[in-house]
């Protein structure tokens, strides 16, 4: 990417904490987009035509932009041409004609990227399947963005009632999602609209009163789901305490927020004294918080809020790693990868399609579940259940362990969610199988958007510095001279500690012939791997990688 950049006007600026600063042409003064190290670009520049400010694009939309002025079907047949990439076939939830492959080099140089996640077909279960199945080859939108949103705000409309219990926890059906694209073209409010239009024909006053959007603040947040605000003013006659009501509170606490643009709330929850990730993470948990500003105090009580936004890739990884609040309510969150599925010039036929039959069953859905109290599983479903309860709470580690840690309690919420859908209020094993496949889903697509990252801003840059050097690795001297020495000594040993507890890198040791302990030398863990690899086919110990310079040359025994 970095020559097609230059060839039109481009320069590198520097390096940043996640990727290549680079500014626009007739810039030197100042960085205009990050370029990251799988080739994405994200945009923070006004003024950086063709491209668009506080947007992330994929290598292939790069070249698009740069290219073919946006052309997408032109430059996917000039790359065809010129032996680039190959046409992606559809998949499991038939995507149709997807975009050409492009990752900026001919054959198969370079590593095997991490595959787009796959949705299993089971997920696509009840209502909320047949509703995608009949909508998917009128629209552009990506199934998975449908499904989700379908379920969401079917949990927003059924409210605070329906729930199950963990342990002491009482758990309701209200869901927080994100869909996550490579670049901004994936119809993101396309999908939603589809949406909102099937639940304001059962349920008009949710979708007049309770659908919100802009999310800025904790305190804005809570106020619409206010409880009663009450004051105490001193009665002049009496010289008591007399309560007065100044704010009667809302009555419905159902709120649904859509963010087309999430990373504008990231960005607001990162400001100093911003209340709003905290407020998330309660309404989550709990679904009651309270703002603590001394003029304008807010609380709620009981509120059932369900949040659904999109945001670009690139943006998102730029801001994790800027805004370590983030990682606070990240977890909160099922993360999905969607993209536009396919071009239809015409936009579909969905205007013509009879949806009766789904919004018949939608309509006796919601009423049977405005009776249900406490869910459970049925004995085949528990037993289902436990054999995969292991594997939901083990067996991730790094970022991608923290954002995907309440796979449990996320799974039960969707298997409650079909099941009330199917107007049951026991979970069968249809029920959670249904739910099993989409946190699969969501489980993927964490694993590709974040990949190994830590969630730590200094370890995520020693794993950088780590990948840089490649098979040489990098002992602690020269990583702290990598920093510039700006960095503590002390808190890049325990970056590499944590790092190795987590299993993504190892240390091997090295000697120098020089008098004293072997210098420890640090590498990625794959690269130790293939060291040992390499040391098998010689037909040597693997089992301990020793590296032994001598004369400046690097030797294995």
């Amino acid at each position: 990417m970095s020559e097609l950049l230059v060839e039109h006007g481009w320069a590198k600026f520097g390096d940043g904490r996640v990727g290549e600063w680079w500014s626009r042409p007739g810039v030197n003064d100042h960085s205009s987009a990050t370029l990251f190290p799988d080739g994405g670009l994200y945009i923070f520049s006004s003024n950086a035509s063709p491209f668009e400010c506080n947007k992330g694009y994929s290598p292939f939309a790069i070249f698009t932009e740069l290219k073919h002025a946006g052309d997408y079907s032109a430059a996917a047949r000039d790359l065809g041409t010129l032996g680039y990439g190959a046409q992606s076939q559809s998949d499991s939830h038939s995507r149709g004609n997807s975009f050409v492959s492009f990752v900026g080099s001919k054959g198969n140089s370079g590593p095997e990227p991490m595959p787009w996640p796959s949705l299993n077909p089971a997920a696509l279960y009840g209502i909320a399947g047949e509703f995608v199945r009949l909508l998917e080859p009128h629209t552009e939108s990506d199934p998975v963005a449908l499904l989700m949103q379908y379920l969401s705000a079917f949990g927003s409309v059924v409210g605070r009632k329906p729930h199950f219990k963990i342990e002491a926890d009482t758990h309701y059906l209200n869901i927080f999602s994100v869909e996550v694209g490579e670049t901004g073209t994936g119809r993101k409010g396309t999908s939603w609209n589809q949406v909102r239009r099937r639940f304001e024909a059962v349920d008009e006053d949710w979708n007049r009163e309770c659908v919100v959007s802009g999310l800025s603040s904790g305190e804005g947040l809570l106020y619409h789901v206010r409880d009663p605000i009450i004051r105490f003013k001193k009665n002049r006659k009496t010289g008591f305490d007399q309560e007065e009501v100044v704010d009667h509170g809302v009555t419905d606490k159902r709120l649904f927020t859509f963010e087309g643009e999430l990373g504008g709330v990231l960005r607001a929850s990162a400001r100093e004294g911003n209340t709003l990730s905290a407020a998330i993470r309660n309404l989550w948990d709990t679904g009651t918080a309270r703002s603590l500003v001394k003029n304008s105090p807010i609380r709620t009580t009981d509120a059932h809020v369900s949040i659904n936004g999109h945001i670009v890739r690139y943006e998102l990884l730029s801001l994790l790693s800027e805004c370590e609040s983030i990682n606070g309510f990240a977890n909160r969150f099922l993360w999905l990868c969607v993209r536009r599925s396919k071009f239809l010039p015409r936009g579909g036929q969905s205007s013509n399609l009879n949806f009766n039959h789904v919004t018949r069953n939608l309509r006796m859905a919601v009423q049977f579940a405005a009776e249900v109290g406490e869910m459970t599983l049925a004995e085949e479903a528990w037993e289902l259940w436990d054999s995969v309860y292991m594997r939901l709470e083990t067996g991730r580690s790094g970022f991608l362990g923290k954002v995907t840690q309440r796979a449990s309690p996320y799974t039960l919420r969707l298997a409650c969610l079909y099941a009330l859908l199917d107007c049951e209020a026991v979970v069968s094993v249809n029920h959670l199988q249904a739910a099993l496949a989409l946190w699969q889903y969501a489980e993927d697509s964490a694993r590709y958007i974040f990949g190994a990252r830590t969630g730590d801003k200094l370890a995520d840059e020693v794993m950088a510095a780590l990948q840089s050097a490649s098979e040489t690795g990098m002992t602690q001297t020269e990583l702290n001279d990598y920093f510039h020495r700006n960095e503590d000594s002390e808190a890049i040993a325990r970056a590499l500690q944590m790092l190795a507890g987590t299993g993504q890198v190892q240390s091997l040791e090295e000697r120098t012939g020089k008098p004293g302990r072997p210098t420890t030398r640090w590498f990625l863990t794959s690269q130790t791997n293939e060291l040992n690899e390499l040391n098998t086919s010689r037909g040597t110990n693997a089992g301990l990688v020793r590296l032994i310079r001598t004369s400046g040359e690097k030797k294995s025994r």
